[in-house]
């Protein structure tokens, strides 16, 4: 019980630490957040994810949280769901992070940025009314 309780409070503080900075960058060989370069590369396309009427309808919202892999010309190169509230949710995350763009490297610069960002699954005020 307690285990559980724990659990969900590191949870909890994970999913706001994401929402108010909106970004995690990983460091693959020491495990700790880390800026690749000491910054970052902005999102130049955020294609967001569809959101169909059948989930909005059930009031169905979440998030979904996603490590990335971006290439250095900026394109995503995988996706992968690390946490999700609702499990509908994930191949709509995914399919709309594939098409994100992001600011390509520095030419000397070869490597892969991972991150992890949540795609946010609202309803809107219409929604949550009818």
């Amino acid at each position: 019980m307690k285990r559980s309780i724990i659990t969900s409070m590191l949870l909890v503080v994970f999913l706001a630490g994401c929402a108010s900075h909106g970004v995690t960058y990983i460091d693959e060989t020491h495990g700790g957040p880390k800026l690749p370069n000491g910054g970052s590369r902005k999102i130049l396309v955020m294609v967001p994810p569809e959101y169909p009427s059948y989930l909005r309808m059930k009031r169905i919202a979440g998030i979904v949280i996603v490590r990335l892999w971006v290439r250095p010309d900026g394109k995503v190169e995988r996706a992968e769901a690390r946490y999700s509230s609702y499990p509908d949710l994930i191949p709509l995350a995914t399919d709309a992070v594939y098409q994100w763009v992001f600011e390509p490297a520095a030419a000397a610069d070869k490597r892969f940025m991972v991150l992890e960002m949540p795609v946010t699954f609202a309803l809107r005020e219409a929604d949550k009314t009818n």
